[in-house]
């Protein structure tokens, strides 16, 4: 197996040398070794966090027992609304007006932060990366079904 291919090898390497860890499938490769499972795990999802695009910045992230979310607040809610947003779309729809909202919503929290005019706490990027994770993933899935009906109507007048 060849390593050094993608553009996050290198780091994920240099977390995982960072680790001493026994893993079972790398720890022969890597000689890497400790007793703690926690910090391997959590050095793991951090890579992960990262590899995602987050800055992981410590004040805007959550902690949990003294581990800080592998990414921020503001992202920490995209994901549980892109989660959140497939089963609700299959129950109720698309709304386009409330998706549109939770996008606009994120960015203008994301905006009023970035010129300075106020800083938001993390409860409030919480929440708007929520909606707006929400709002981004519905407005995704009606264009993947819009395009696979756009398919299927053409291959049926074919």
């Amino acid at each position: 197996m060849r390593y050094g291919r993608g553009p996050y090898s290198k780091k994920i390497l240099f977390c995982l040398s960072e680790l001493r860890t026994e893993i079972p499938c790398l720890g022969s490769i890597m000689n890497i070794e400790t007793n703690n499972p926690t910090l391997v795990i959590w050095k793991a999802l951090m890579s992960w966090g990262e590899s995602l695009g987050c800055h992981q910045m410590p004040e805007r992230s959550f902690f949990l027992r003294g581990y800080q979310f592998p990414v921020c607040a503001r992202c920490t809610g995209v994901i549980i609304g892109y989660i959140l947003a497939v089963p609700i779309y299959y129950i109720s729809g698309f709304h386009r007006n409330t998706s549109i909202f939770g996008c606009f919503s994120m960015l203008t929290d994301w905006g009023i932060q970035k010129i300075r005019l106020m800083e938001s706490t993390n409860t409030r990027r919480f929440l708007t990366g929520l909606i707006g994770g929400f709002g981004l993933m519905s407005i995704q899935i009606e264009i993947i079904r819009c395009v696979i009906q756009r398919l299927e109507s053409w291959s049926i007048q074919k």
